[in-house]
């Protein structure tokens, strides 16, 4: 964490600022609004327009880019440890709970007893009372 906090604040936050100085913010320190009106093209050239003195920047692509994709790829192999913990703090909590103590979670297998299903139900009802009571379901 401390690695992506100072490349954050070090290397990509004059980046960042120097695009967002790019982009052309108005009096309202908001971006600029692309034309809509002309679709995807118009959109994609109000940024190339915008953007073009920086990605002719000499530095951008192994320097720049590079920065970006680090910080990008750190960011994403800390989601994946975090969900290969929460998986492997759910199989041990699983293997321990007999020898724990806990009671096991039984759930209610009979037909009929969910809320969804007695709304679902009901719902039928009405359309099958509303249709002369011809091919009602089977449940």
């Amino acid at each position: 964490m401390k690695n992506l906090d100072m490349k954050l604040t070090n290397q990509m936050a004059p980046f960042i600022k120097a695009i967002q100085g790019g982009m052309g913010a108005q009096q309202s320190k908001r971006i600029a609004r692309p034309p809509f009106e002309y679709g995807a093209l118009g959109v994609f050239g109000f940024f190339e327009i915008k953007l073009k003195h920086i990605a002719e920047y000499a530095d951008l692509k192994p320097v720049v880019m590079q920065n970006f994709r680090d910080f990008g790829n750190c960011l994403a192999f800390i989601k994946n440890l975090d969900a290969a913990l929460a998986f492997s703090d759910t199989v041990a909590y699983v293997q321990a709970a007999p020898f724990m103590g806990t009671t096991e979670a039984v759930a209610d297998t009979t037909v009929g007893s969910s809320a969804l299903y007695r709304v679902v139900s009901a719902a039928v009802d009405v359309m099958v009372a509303q249709s002369g009571g011809k091919d009602r379901p089977a449940w």
